[in-house]
């Protein structure tokens, strides 16, 4: 296996989708359907992550799951080998730090059980992420064949080959302890309207 950056041009048909109309979700809006990777993929659902602050709770960002066979089961859209993306789109700064303590946290609750090669590539991500502004929009795709592509603006990519180590870190979104329950569900379709 190999991972590390690889150029924009490489992967842009890949990781950035043709867009279509939007949904909206806590005022973000994403594309519904988008073509990916010549798939059409359906937004199976937003929420939103939100931050605990000393008074209050503001938003941190929205994701969407983008599936090609939309489900509400968790295990199946991990575990599924089809092209999916998970989308955030960021309404708040947040710091490296930050970012890197809730994906550490998610991961060693969601995903550890893939083994320490799997390990080892997630630390290598986590040295690689960016700190995160407000607009910012993360890709995170899996084509199968092709493996797993992170995308934090069109010229910084950074990708993975082989499937395991993309169910992994979809669960870290989607596994039993997810960065929030309003999060997972919304992302899964369930949340309430």
């Amino acid at each position: 296996m190999k991972s590390g950056f690889v150029t924009a041009a490489l992967f842009a048909a890949l990781t950035f989708p043709t867009l279509a109309p939007a949904r909206e979700h806590d005022g973000v809006q994403m594309a519904d359907p988008l073509t990916l990777a010549g798939k059409s993929l359906r937004l199976n659902g937003m929420g939103t992550r939100r931050r605990r602050m000393p008074i209050l709770k503001t938003r941190a960002y929205v994701g969407g799951l983008y599936l090609e066979i939309p489900t509400d089961d968790a295990k199946t859209a991990v575990a599924s080998d089809q092209v999916k993306q998970i989308r955030i789109q960021f309404t708040h700064d947040l710091d490296r730090g930050e970012i890197s303590r809730e994906l550490v946290h998610c991961w060693d609750h969601n995903s550890k059980r893939w083994g320490k090669v799997e390990e080892a590539t997630f630390d290598k991500l986590i040295e690689w992420l960016p700190a995160a502004h407000r607009g910012d929009v993360w890709e995170i795709t899996y084509v199968p064949g092709v493996g797993t592509t992170v995308a934090t603006d069109p010229k910084s990519v950074w990708k993975h080959d082989g499937k395991a180590f993309a169910d992994a870190l979809f669960a870290v979104w989607l596994g039993p302890r997810p960065p929030t329950e309003e999060l997972r569900k919304g992302m899964l379709g369930m949340a309430t309207p």
